[in-house]
């Protein structure tokens, strides 16, 4: 059987991309390259989100997404009243003509 490398992708986004870059950038030996792997394992099998930025798709007009207690995004409220609409343009919502 071959190794099987439990390390993440950074090609693809990950809640944990970020933290292994930076930690990857200041690292010049391979022990130390090693400690941010096993650093990061905790961080990448936590789920697709650790705060609500990383679940914010910069879509004002469907509302602010959150990440939950698992982890998991939840998609946002709409932002907008019930006689107002939303102008994604300003990131507003407007009040019906």
């Amino acid at each position: 059987m071959g190794f099987v490398s439990r390390t993440p992708d950074l090609r693809t986004e990950h809640p944990c991309r970020t933290f292994l870059q930076d930690c990857l950038a200041a690292t010049e030996t391979q022990p130390e390259v090693e400690a941010c792997f096993g650093a990061s394992l905790g961080k990448c099998d936590a789920g697709e989100c650790q705060s609500d930025a990383d679940c914010d798709d910069d879509v004002f007009c469907n509302g602010a997404e959150e990440c939950n207690i698992r982890s998991q995004c939840d998609d946002g409220n709409e932002p907008c009243g019930p006689r107002e609409i939303c102008n994604e343009d300003l990131d507003i919502c407007e009040d019906e003509p």
